[in-house]
């Protein structure tokens, strides 16, 4: 592998995962957390190091989704990423732009509900 290749190949990407969850006293409440990453991360991976802190309270989340939500450059839509098809596949492979942002949704809410506003 050349030096072009092996620079092209690690690159960093910027992720952001807005997490939606219940409260305690049953608000729905979302939080934000986004860092800097490299490209060859698996998506699974990527998501345990950006959670590897948080602190969410699963008393009414049983549940969870993945969303990968458009980057406004082109006409995505929200796209789901079922666990089972995607958490091994690389960031590279969804963050085309060099950042992406999903959405983990804990709530029993459907994301394409909400507007929601990331800048």
């Amino acid at each position: 592998m050349t030096k072009l290749q092996k620079e092209s190949h690690n690159t960093l990407i910027k992720v952001k995962i807005i997490i939606r969850h219940h409260t305690s006293d049953n608000e729905t409440v979302e939080n934000i957390i986004s860092d800097k990453m490299i490209n060859s991360l698996t998506l699974i991976d990527a998501i345990r190091f950006l959670l590897h802190n948080t602190t969410i309270s699963f008393t009414c989340n049983d549940y969870g989704r993945l969303f990968l939500l458009p980057d406004g450059k082109r006409k995505d839509k929200i796209r789901e990423l079922p666990y089972d098809q995607n958490y091994y596949k690389l960031l590279r492979d969804f963050c085309k732009a060099g950042r992406c942002t999903f959405l983990l949704n804990l709530a029993d809410i459907n994301p394409k509900e909400r507007i929601i506003n990331f800048s």
